[in-house]
């Protein structure tokens, strides 16, 4: 993925999903610091979600971030810009994107 036109090594998070009966009991949480944990490991500078805006407040208390800025990707018929919130999580200290992010390819 490119932040404001530079490379960065980026994990993607996404379709963490948790069978109703079995929610509250921590098991996202758990999951989703697993693979913050796995992405860290294998070298990802920052990882990115595409969130539901009813799960913001979650991957918020997880420690994720909001970005602000536009959000392109690919289709098999041109660029589009992401309709949903895109949170980050920041795990080598860079800074944070101010013009936009760009998926270099499909959304994972």
């Amino acid at each position: 993925m490119a932040f404001d036109g530079v490379p960065r090594r980026t994990a993607g998070l996404g379709g963490v999903l948790v069978h109703p009966a079995h929610r509250g009991r921590g098991i996202a949480r758990t999951v989703i610091s697993v693979a913050v944990e796995h992405a860290r490991a294998a070298g990802a500078e920052t990882m990115i979600l595409l969130c539901r805006p009813d799960l913001v407040p979650l991957y918020t208390q997880l420690g994720w971030s909001r970005l602000s800025v536009p959000v392109t990707f690919r289709q098999p018929d041109g660029e589009r810009t992401s309709p949903l919130t895109t949170m980050i999580y920041d795990l080598a200290d860079l800074p944070r994107p101010t013009a936009g992010v760009d998926l270099r390819g499909l959304p994972f």
